[in-house]
């Protein structure tokens, strides 16, 4: 809570907003069960408070293919932290900010055309935040940032890359970085 009051305070001195990679909670749907786990971008700042939650989330990493039956291996041997997490609803709209209309999607998200698609056909933009350490020392976030110049290229319009590990950077809607 500290870190996103220092970017809401910020962002509103500034006259703008911010766009953070979060994880979010919601109560559990039935009395006794677990909180629902997204990952999630929430913006800050002038613009009303807005939330997009990763809607393609990646098996074994944020969820279990077979729960009932590969969960305890996942959860208890292997030790994966928020390997269950819940996917976001599938028609979000973009997000009002900045005086744009940013389609949001997280990591490899931006491989899945079919996914961006109903996003981007109302945005004025594209942002896709990421963390590409599990790559490793690879081609992976060449590949990775690849794939988001294509997204641009496909919908024609300008996509910002915020990247913790890998590759960021802006790309215009012609694939020019």
């Amino acid at each position: 809570e500290p870190v996103l009051d220092v970017l809401l305070r910020t962002a509103i001195a500034r006259g703008g907003d911010v766009l953070a990679g979060v994880f979010t909670a919601d109560r559990p749907e039935a009395s006794g069960g677990q909180p629902r786990y997204y990952n999630s971008v929430v913006s800050l700042g002038t613009a009303e408070p807005q939330l997009y939650r990763k809607r393609h989330l990646v098996p074994f990493g944020e969820t279990i293919p077979l729960e009932p039956v590969l969960g305890f291996v996942i959860r208890q041997m292997l030790a994966i932290p928020l390997a269950s997490q819940s996917a976001g609803e599938p028609d979000q709209p973009p997000l009002a900010v900045a005086g744009q209309k940013v389609g949001v999607d997280i990591c490899y998200e931006d491989a899945f055309g079919a996914d961006i698609r109903p996003q981007a056909a109302a945005a004025t933009l594209l942002v896709n935040v990421t963390n590409d350490a599990w790559f490793g020392v690879s081609s992976g976030p060449h590949q990775h940032f690849a794939s988001a110049r294509m997204r641009a290229v496909e919908e024609g319009l300008p996509l910002v890359r915020a990247a913790n590990t890998g590759i960021a950077g802006v790309i215009d809607g012609y694939g020019r970085v």
